[in-house]
C-alpha cells in the first residue's frame, strides 16, 4: 500500500532519509502514524509531499501526527576490577556505546504484543563492595540467580512498565 499525503514539512536530512533507494534497514527511513499499529518506509518527500509504504496492513488515521522511528541498542558492560554500567548506543544516529548508569549489573526488557506492554527489570547495586555475600541468590522480582560477586552489595530490584501505542495488533 503506498499514501501520497499532502504536509507541511521542512525537510531535514539529519531527521529522515526517503527518497529512492531508501534503506529499509535504516530506522532513518521509517516513520510513524499513532496509533497506526505498524511503521511506514518513506519512499519519496517532495514538494510538500510525503509518500510512505506500510509494512503490513494498515491505516493513518485522520490528523494524527506523524513520528521520526528511534532505536537503541541496550547492554550491561562488566570490566574488570570496575562497576557494571548500563550502556545504550543509539542505532539511528550510530552515537557509539555510551554509559548511562554505573552499578547495574543487569536488566531484562520484556514485550507483551498482547498487551502491547513494555516492562523493563532493573537490577542495581550499591556502591560499596562488603568482605562477605550479603544479599540473597534469588532476589524478589529478578527473575533469574544473581551471580555470587553482585551478591558482595545491596541490591535492589526495579520495575517499570510502559504501553507501546505502535506495538502491533493484539
Amino acid at each position: 500500500m503506498t499514501v501520497r499525503s499532502a504536509f507541511r514539512i521542512r525537510r531535514r536530512a539529519d531527521r529522515c532519509n526517503p527518497g529512492l533507494g531508501s534503506d529499509r534497514r535504516k530506522t532513518r527511513s521509517w516513520v510513524v502514524f499513532p496509533p497506526s499499529p505498524c511503521p511506514f518506509l518513506v519512499t519519496n518527500l517532495a514538494n510538500q509531499t510525503l509518500s510512505v509504504r506500510s509494512s503490513s496492513r494498515s491505516w493513518i488515521p485522520h490528523n494524527s501526527r506523524l513520528h521520526y522511528i528511534r532505536a537503541i541498542r541496550a547492554l550491561v558492560v562488566r570490566l574488570p576490577d570496575q562497576a557494571p554500567a548500563f550502556c545504550t548506543e543509539d542505532i539511528s544516529t550510530g552515537s557509539g556505546l555510551q554509559e548511562r548508569v554505573v552499578g547495574v549489573p543487569a536488566f531484562r526488557p520484556v514485550y507483551d504484543p498482547r498487551t502491547r506492554t513494555l516492562c523493563l527489570t532493573i537490577l542495581s547495586r550499591g556502591g560499596e563492595r562488603r568482605s562477605r555475600m550479603i544479599s540473597p541468590a534469588f532476589l524478589a522480582g529478578w527473575p533469574d540467580r544473581i551471580d555470587d560477586e553482585d551478591r558482595h552489595y545491596v541490591l535492589a530490584v526495579t520495575r517499570w512498565t510502559c504501553r507501546i501505542r505502535n506495538g502491533g495488533y493484539p
